[in-house]
């Protein structure tokens, strides 16, 4: 559906006639039978009856066709009483811009002037009534008879047409060179020639004696100079000059002698330098008489009447015309908020009424937006548009209530003429985009036909309406939505659709913008919202991962204590090292965000870690910790990805637009910002699923890489992820010897070798080699403390090495005092950790103090003596040592663990007192019990934990 063919919809029960049904347009408007040149006023043709236009010949078509505007009324009313001889202003001078209608004015006054008795015979028929009432308005208004009118001789004087070296002539053969001899032949033939003969023989200008002796002789006479600086360019502009001096002071001694004289005033219509010398001149003079009279200026409200009357027929259906002024002022009045403020005034209503059928803002961005150029003709120009308007949607059938901005038909070449001319042919592609049946404002309507097409196109409607406000010259540049709203919204559907297709049009065309002022316009400079989405749409994948994984690269700089590994693209790019690693994973290893979808991050992660390349094992997988998004938080990353780096592109690299300026430079640094922004807020929230491998037991060579766990946003991910694997444990910063000493005793000491020993660097081997161990220290450094404590506590044995076929250690030793160690007693790799049970079995004395060194365990009595002490240890209650213990820590409840069912703690109890607003705490005690009593060593260890743990602990030697 064309805009042509919208279908008005139903108002009140009854549907809005179409325009075209309440006020015909006259014939040759109709059928598209007028020439363009019927719109331009030639005197010289009217009054030597050469011209072929009716409405101009005719004096009775004339005046039914031109509107008495308040400058035309005042013209013909001040020519009148001159003529009648009752005061009136003898010297006129009109004033207008190009094509104001200053020739139309000059017409009027020769039709009134020597057809006025014609004029007042007219019949009372609906046809010619108002025209002959009219014209004895005037004559009554001019103190002149309406029933016997007046006589008065005309002169002619067209710029245009006379020539200085004309071989005209009178019937004498005496030349009509000179303004004066045609203005004298012109108004009594040979007699009143002969009184200026000699001046017009002569070329000089008559005197003031001359010419009173010439209008006593003629008697009431007007004389009509148009365009005369045309004229006097290519006369002698001295005599010119003296000429127009001489008239202006012998007219007034008239009392029944009128001289109109109209004048441009613009360079163009003055033809240059030249003509702007002559027009200075010309201006001086007629100044002086204080005759200005800006007889063809119209304000808006005329323009409307002098295009209905020119291009209407007679007065319209008013019935209908009056329900289809109120259903659109109803309209803008119920809709407060989406129409100018001004739009709901009763007078507005009167605007609609008085220029039907088209709609006022028509006329108000053509006056206000477009008559700023000197180019522009104003009544002329509005005339012509507006009846190739009509032509053209009588042709196409319009059945639209008015002719409004969104029913120009731009894409008639006629129409966009008329502004391209005056803005220049590089807007010829903006004129495309507008208006044409491929134009991205129609594939936009294509995009939803029944929506938009419902109202007969919405984008096409606004691309017209905010085109007629694109003007280039005005103060203020483009139009409000309000504005729009206006010039397209019809009774029956609202705004709500236009909302919508504006939404859509935004980005999508080349030439469409929206102001910092929220006003849109056209303009030939490519819209930078259009050309980001298209660069953004031509962006692949790879394109957009690049600046994804350069973005992840920045973690690793920043966490420069922490090993990172970004976006690996094989097991090779992952370092095989001793110490914990988080690995970042490609944008294209996700895990699923749905069922179906493949769980590509756990497949990666499982590679990882079998495999450090090829065919070659990983030695330590257990140091490698996984951070990974989520397909949907990859695709929304992606979509941000698209946006910044088309932004970024317009100002920088390869294909950045040069002399980005003005407001076109501020949207473009603005949107880089802003994309780049929410590029960094999306790689946040993507980055959030982190993974710590796990592996069931020693005998399964399999990894569990499917748990992968969400964590909150935040600005540096890396640290994010470290400082969360932290706090569950999953990275140990802090290892204690018992924790420690559990995983040995379950996998090493009581393990099938029935090993009771190992050196420093096999445990730390073991660590990071095995995940089943359950155990990822952050680094070696770890261990180091843990073990130093563990041997000063008595949780570990220490040894300089191991004879296995005597079974015998080297400085074994037993718990030393932490003053004495490491000084006395270093680690280093092939320190030997002993199982403490087993070193107490084989010490020579067992009350040893901690400052000796036991350097041989082979006597057999020490030995005995050893196991007689263990079994004592063993078979009967220890006095004096605790039998129960109760641990107890208070700390902040969002300090608390927040993982498994500790987090069900904080958060369904804890957190819920404390949104209520209570003062929040979470104690946990830790009971142990064992009756007989803890080992003393173990007492040890406990104690010397909680105190570096914080944790008060109580001890009962109760059994």
């Amino acid at each position: 559906m064309t805009i042509t063919q919208l279908q008005t919809p139903a108002t009140n029960g009854t549907r809005l006639k179409p325009w075209r049904d309440v006020m015909r347009p006259n014939q040759d408007v109709l059928n598209g039978s007028f020439q363009e040149a019927d719109f331009a006023a030639n005197l010289q043709a009217v009054h030597d009856s050469s011209t072929t236009a009716a409405e101009y010949g005719d004096p009775r078509e004339f005046f039914r066709r031109t509107y008495p505007t308040v400058g035309i009324r005042n013209l013909l009313t001040t020519a009148v009483q001159r003529i009648s001889g009752n005061g009136g202003n003898p010297i006129i001078q009109t004033k207008t811009g190009f094509g104001g209608g200053k020739t139309h004015s000059l017409i009027a006054l020769y039709h009134l002037i020597k057809s006025n008795h014609e004029l007042l015979s007219l019949p009372d028929t609906p046809q010619y009534a108002r025209v002959r009432n009219e014209i004895r308005k005037i004559m009554i208004e001019a103190g002149a008879s309406p029933h016997t009118g007046i006589r008065a001789k005309i002169a002619v004087l067209s710029g245009t047409w006379l020539s200085p070296n004309t071989t005209r002539a009178t019937a004498t053969g005496a030349p009509l060179n000179t303004l004066w001899g045609e203005m004298a032949y012109q108004l009594d033939d040979q007699e009143a020639y002969e009184i200026i003969g000699a001046a017009a023989r002569n070329g000089d200008a008559p005197g003031g004696e001359e010419l009173d002796a010439l209008f006593q002789l003629v008697g009431p006479c007007i004389i009509l100079m148009d365009e005369i600086v045309n004229y006097a360019r290519n006369a002698n502009i001295d005599r010119i000059a003296t000429f127009i001096q001489n008239l202006t002071e012998s007219v007034p001694r008239q009392k029944n002698a009128v001289l109109v004289v109209s004048l441009p005033v613009s360079s163009i219509e003055a033809g240059g330098e030249k003509g702007m010398e002559v027009l200075a001149a010309l201006s001086t003079i007629l100044d002086r008489t204080n005759s200005v009279m800006r007889v063809a200026e119209t304000g808006n409200d005329e323009a409307f009447a002098v295009v209905r009357r020119r291009l209407f027929q007679d007065e319209p259906d008013e019935t209908s015309r009056d329900e289809t002024c109120r259903a659109f002022h109803r309209m803008y009045q119920n809709g407060s908020t989406n129409y100018p403020p001004e739009s709901r005034e009763t007078r507005y209503l009167e605007r609609i009424r008085n220029c039907y059928p088209i709609h006022p803002e028509i006329f108000d961005r053509l006056y206000e937006n477009w008559s700023v150029y000197p180019q522009f003709q104003r009544t002329r120009g509005v005339l012509r548009l507006m009846a190739q308007t009509i032509s053209r949607l009588c042709a196409d059938g319009s059945l639209s209530s008015l002719i409004m901005p969104g029913d120009l038909p731009f894409s008639d070449g006629r129409i966009s003429d008329v502004f391209t001319t005056l803005l220049g042919s590089q807007w010829n592609g903006v004129m495309t985009e507008v208006d044409q049946e491929n134009s991205r404002t129609h594939q936009i309507d294509q995009q939803k036909p029944v929506r938009y097409g419902a109202v007969g196109g919405a984008a096409r409607r606004i691309a017209r309406t905010v085109f007629l406000g694109s003007s280039t010259q005005g103060a203020v540049r483009g139009i409000s939505a309000r504005q729009i709203n206006l010039g397209v919204a019809i009774p029956g559907h609202g705004t709500a659709v236009y909302a919508d297709a504006l939404r859509d049009m935004d980005g999508q065309l080349y030439h469409f913008y929206q102001g910092s002022d929220g006003r849109y316009y056209f303009d030939t400079q490519e819209n930078l919202n259009k050309v980001a989405n298209d660069r953004a749409a031509e962006m692949s994948n790879e394109h957009l991962d690049s600046e994804i994984i350069r973005r992840l690269n920045e973690f690793r700089s920043n966490n420069e204590n922490q090993a990172v590994s970004v976006c690996p693209q094989s097991p090779t790019d992952v370092s095989d090292d001793e110490f914990t690693r988080l690995v970042i994973l490609p944008p294209h290893q996700t895990r699923p965000s749905r069922t179906a979808e493949q769980d590509y991050a756990s497949e990666a992660a499982t590679l990882l870690l079998s495999s450090r390349g090829g065919e070659i094992r990983r030695k330590y997988p257990n140091t490698l910790l996984f951070l990974a998004a989520a397909s949907d938080g990859i695709r929304e990353l992606r979509i941000a990805a698209r946006r910044f780096l088309a932004w970024d592109s317009i100002i920088n690299g390869d294909r950045r637009i040069h002399n980005l300026d003005g407001e076109r430079r501020t949207l473009a640094s603005n949107q880089q910002n802003i994309t780049d922004q929410a590029l960094q807020n999306a790689l946040e929230n993507a980055y959030r699923w982190i993974m710590a491998p796990s592996q069931p037991d020693s005998l399964n060579a399999t990894y569990d890489t499917d748990k992968w766990q969400s964590i909150t946003s935040a600005p540096d991910i890396a640290a994010n992820a470290f400082e969360k694997f932290i706090r569950d444990e999953q990275i140990v910063d802090n290892l204690t010897p018992t924790a420690l000493n559990r995983r040995l005793q379950e996998y090493i000491w009581n393990s099938p070798t029935h090993q009771h020993h190992l050196t420093v660097a096999e445990l730390w081997n073991i660590l990071i080699s095995h995940v089943y161990m359950r155990l990822r220290l952050r680094n070696r450094q770890v261990l180091d403390d843990c073990l130093t404590k563990g041997i000063t506590a008595g949780v570990f044995a220490r040894a300089d090495s191991y004879d296995a076929n005597t079974r015998e250690y080297s400085n074994l030793s037993p718990r030393i005092s932490e003053a004495d160690f490491p000084h006395h007693l270093p680690l280093s790799d092939t320190t030997l950790i002993v199982e403490a049970n087993e070193a107490e079995n084989i010490r020579a004395v067992i009350d040893t103090p901690s400052s000796v060194l036991v350097n041989h365990f082979t006597n057999a009595e020490s030995i005995s003596k050893e196991n007689n002490f263990n079994k004592q240890l063993q078979g009967s209650p220890m006095e004096n040592h605790p039998c129960r213990f109760i641990a107890r820590k208070t700390v902040p409840w969002h300090d608390f663990p927040d993982h498994n069912f500790n987090m069900a703690i904080r958060e369904e109890i804890a957190r819920t007192m404390a949104d209520a607003g209570g003062d929040v705490t979470i104690e946990v005690t830790i009971t142990g019990h064992q009756k007989g009593g803890f080992p003393e060593n173990i007492a040890r260890s406990l104690r010397d934990n909680s105190k570096m743990l914080g944790i008060d602990l109580e001890e009962d030697t109760a059994n």
